[in-house]
């Protein structure tokens, strides 16, 4: 029964081969981007998922408020751990993790912690001693991928108590092996030392500039909420002084340890972090596209209909019962369903494949296999129901002595529902390319607005941020390079100094002696060199730039505007805390276009104080040859750290790497919903073009010209496509308006988006039906009117 059903299923596919052919295309685009956005998730919600006593354990981080600003950050202060240890209660294990950078290559994966660490975090042990393997300050762990670095040709057992010199001068001695974490983890650390008691202090200021992962594992029954009740009683008690003079704050807060891979709010530089928000939204772009692949599956059966109305009489005269026509229906869609599957899952490694840039590191080489299958069988069995279920249900409802005699003309029609299908499937794709165009206009408006400085021709480099070198020693170095630099004719000038927009700034609450009395205000302050605001075009509204030794400071106009200076000549030479204005500057963006620009004050750097960063501006001819020359200066200087420059332009479009990242979802996703829109209304076209051939014979008898039944023909598909468009950009405006509120400088949706979206959309759908409906008009007469 079975291969007979199997043989006249396929049979009557390959007899529509074309409409087969467009809803096995149809439903392989949805399911290939369902499995690739299922594969992303997959392998994101796998990280650390394999912890046994994942609720005993948590991360202690840091929430920091300063300036109407609130951020988050892993790292904590080395000298919270003894205090906890001294002073709160309800924890059974403090586990510190310090990352000891690679003075060559910055982290390396390298940790000082304690032997607590290796029981929450589960490693299968190849040779040594979990109790004893980091007793010492001498001993070193290696894991497996580590050990083979190193000594690539000895087995585990072999490598206890031999030693490794490391860049400190210090000599390690090996005293255990681990294997590799089988499972995606964002504990991946490769070395393991024992913290010494050098870097154990009992500071807590200025806690969450520190270098120290800190996790607790939690006494059973103990109150998560009362232990961090304790923890920030003591940062309370111990920074009350510094909060009040700053008008900043921080306070602790705890991350699961399962679920640090997901705090993509906390600022974190040992690991890797997203937002499981993305998922939901990747998730519906996903579920949309399989809808509109459905929609294209139900249209093109239920225009079919009326074809096999004759085949379904005869079946119900030979003793077919409605439930059996219906299942029989719902089967044959199985089949075109595991047919695109099969396709899909061909596709899925060629789209992988062309975006693997846009893909996680590890994502192309991970599949959990059993969970896949899983998925899979539930798509393809959810597509087959939802596509099969109401033509098959219209199937059992035509009438058999009319199908007998060939009058079964319309079915399933009703209140022209294959019409509202498609006008819903073009109101999505109306909505992906108003999307699409706005994002782009806004992105292109954040790389083209005037930021209040020049980005251009502007190479930024960080000085190396870990050093044992005396403070004035380092000084020294940075004066001589940035001398050496002036010497070179590809570099126009350098400075010293923080960058004009990005997150190193200081914010303190200042009180200014306005001319109608005190104003209070928050005021974010920048550390500058001597050029810099002539590196950076700095436009002075009034005055001039500040100079050394003197107490002097420039602000902004928002900062005089927020003092209620007139004006910025007003301002000049006001006192604020002992600092003297000496000019006011224009303002400029700090945060970049989603914060508002905050008053702000510049002041010279110390000349006893490091710099951060520096800053050098470039010809505009022969960049490559300057870098190199610059490149060997700063390994003369710096030996042990590579030269790791930037553009700056390149820095703030990144700041909205979030924001271009979802254009290119949007924009792919514009392209399918289109594709897949089209491909349904080329199998309609074709299909009304059938259908009508005879309509179409006698009107080109009676004169109708070609392009009258062109037009004949495209018309109706096209007033669907109006439709849609007047239903869309409603939807797409208010969607869109709902985004651009997270930007305090935006642009206006203007008219003509909508406009330009509405005849994009027109325009496809015109060239997609009209080849069909030109063939149908320009059949001879006599071969369409010949069965008559």
């Amino acid at each position: 029964m079975m291969p007979n059903y199997l043989r006249t299923t396929l049979r009557y596919l390959w007899r529509k081969r074309l409409f087969t052919a467009l809803n096995i295309l149809g439903l392989s685009i949805g399911l290939c981007a369902a499995f690739v956005i299922f594969r992303l998730v997959d392998y994101e919600l796998s990280f650390d998922r394999a912890f046994a006593d994942a609720d005993d354990y948590v991360q202690v981080a840091i929430r920091n408020k300063s300036a109407d600003v609130e951020n988050g950050v892993t790292m904590v202060a080395m000298g919270l751990a003894p205090r906890i240890e001294q002073e709160v209660t309800g924890i059974d294990d403090i586990i510190p993790m310090y990352y000891h950078p690679d003075k060559a290559h910055g982290i390396d994966r390298r940790v000082a912690t304690l032997p607590a660490y290796f029981d929450m975090v589960p490693y299968l042990w190849l040779a040594g001693d979990r109790v004893t393997a980091v007793a010492q300050p001498n001993q070193v762990v290696l894991t497996r991928s580590r050990a083979e670095q190193y000594y690539p040709k000895e087995k585990p057992a072999d490598l206890i108590g031999k030693t490794i010199d490391y860049d400190e001068n210090k000599v390690m001695t090996i005293s255990g092996i681990v294997e590799d974490l089988p499972y995606n983890t964002s504990f991946d650390a490769q070395e393991f030392f024992r913290i010494s008691q050098e870097e154990w202090p009992d500071d807590l200021e200025f806690g969450w500039r520190q270098n120290c992962l800190l996790f607790l594992k939690l006494h059973r029954g103990a109150s998560r909420e009362r232990v961090l009740q304790q923890i920030n009683a003591i940062n309370e008690k111990q920074n009350r002084a510094y909060f009040e003079s700053f008008s900043s704050s921080y306070w602790y807060t705890f991350i699961p340890i399962n679920k640090r891979h997901y705090a993509a709010d906390y600022y974190s530089p040992t690991h890797r972090t997203v937002n499981s928000k993305v998922f939901y939204g990747l998730a519906g772009i996903a579920a949309f596209l399989l809808l509109l692949a459905i929609i294209n599956y139900v249209n093109l059966s239920t225009a079919l209909m009326p074809q096999r109305a004759r085949e379904i009489g005869v079946r119900r005269t030979l003793g077919g019962v409605s439930h059996q026509l219906a299942w029989r229906f719902v089967g044959e869609t199985v089949c075109v369903a595991v047919l695109a599957l099969a396709l899909s899952l061909a596709m899925q490694h060629w789209v992988i494949a062309l975006f693997s840039d846009y893909f996680p590191e590890g994502m192309v080489d991970y599949l959990d296999y059993p969970r896949a299958a899983v998925y899979l069988v539930g798509l393809v069995s959810l597509i087959a129901l939802l596509s099969g279920i109401y033509p098959a249900w219209l199937l059992t409802r035509i009438n058999v002595v009319a199908a007998l005699k060939g009058k079964v003309d319309r079915v399933g029609e009703g209140i022209s529902f294959r019409r509202v299908l498609i006008v819903f499937q073009f109101v999505i794709a109306q909505v992906f390319v108003v999307g699409a165009l706005v994002i782009g206009l806004q992105l292109r408006y954040t790389l083209t607005k005037d930021l209040g400085f020049r980005k251009d021709a502007v190479v930024a480099v960080d000085f190396p941020t870990v050093s044992k070198e005396a403070d004035s020693l380092s000084v020294a170095k940075q004066l001589l390079f940035q001398q050496l630099l002036s010497r070179h004719p590809g570099v126009v000038v350098s400075a010293l100094g923080d960058l004009p927009m990005g997150t190193s700034m200081v914010s303190h609450e200042t009180e200014f002696v306005g001319p109608s009395g005190p104003v209070i205000m928050q005021l974010l302050g920048k550390t500058i060199g001597e050029g810099w605001m002539d590196l950076y075009e700095m436009q002075l509204v009034s005055g001039r730039e500040p100079r050394i030794p003197a107490e002097e400071i420039v602000i902004n106009e928002s900062a005089a505007k927020a003092a209620g200076y007139p004006n910025a000549a007003a301002a000049i030479g006001e006192l604020v805390e002992n600092q003297r204005i000496v000019g006011v500057v224009a303002d400029f963006h700090l945060y970049g276009l989603k914060v508002g620009i905050k008053p702000v004050k510049l002041s010279l750097k110390e000349s006893g104080n490091k710099a951060k960063n520096i800053s050098i501006r470039l010809t505009q001819h022969n960049w490559p040859a300057t870098l190199a020359k610059i490149s060997e200066e700063w390994t003369s200087l710096y030996p042990e750290t590579p030269f790791d420059y930037q553009f700056y332009d390149e820095h703030i479009q990144q700041m909205h790497g979030q924001d271009h990242r979802l254009a290119r979802i949007v924009n792919y996703s514009a392209v399918v919903t289109i594709l897949i829109g089209c491909l349904g209304l080329f199998g309609l076209a074709t299909l009304v073009s059938l259908q009508r051939m005879k309509e179409i014979g006698i009107r080109k008898v009676l004169g109708a010209s070609v392009a009258g039944i062109v037009r004949m023909l495209s018309s109706d598909f096209v007033k669907l496509v109006l439709v849609s468009v007047v239903v869309a950009s409603p939807i797409g405006w208010w969607v869109m308006n709902l985004w651009l509120e997270n930007f305090a400088y935006r642009i206006d949706i203007q008219w003509w988006v909508f406009a330009l979206a509405g005849v994009a959309a027109v325009v496809i759908a015109l060239l997609t039906v009209s080849w069909q409906a030109f063939r149908a008009a320009v059949v001879n007469p006599v071969d369409s009117l010949r069965d008559e």
